[in-house]
């Protein structure tokens, strides 16, 4: 499974329930994921960001939480971070994917992942 479609899991709460173990063999994968989407990624330390996701893993098993889209997820935790995350949503066009007011959330996200040059883009469930 990939970093994306793991990503897609979390907003749909279907991570929800799943034991230690297995969140921390995810992580790795999101980390990869993203530092692909996003090349700035890498610049932070690798320990952190796999703390950061692992914890991130673990809150959304903990709590089934489920978000209506990948977009909603991506805010979520870029907005109620205080590590690299929300240094990414500030930078430049990021931002501005973001903060764009006349977008749907998920065109948001379609124009997040373009912009940040991203692998693949996960389909939202029906």
């Amino acid at each position: 499974m990939s970093g994306g479609a793991i990503l897609l899991k979390i907003t749909t709460g279907q991570l929800s329930g799943l034991s230690d173990a297995k969140l921390q063999k995810l992580a790795p994968r999101v980390d990869a994921w993203l530092a692909d989407a996003w090349p700035e990624w890498r610049r932070y330390d690798p320990d952190a960001r796999l703390a950061e996701l692992r914890e991130i893993l673990a809150l959304a098993a903990r709590s089934g939480m489920a978000m209506e889209t990948d977009y909603a997820l991506f805010a979520w935790v870029l907005l109620n971070s205080d590590t690299p995350w929300r240094m990414l949503v500030r930078r430049g066009s990021v931002a501005e994917a973001l903060d764009a007011p006349d977008w749907a959330p998920q065109s948001k996200l379609v124009h997040l992942h373009a912009l940040a040059g991203a692998p693949e883009f996960p389909e939202p469930v029906a």
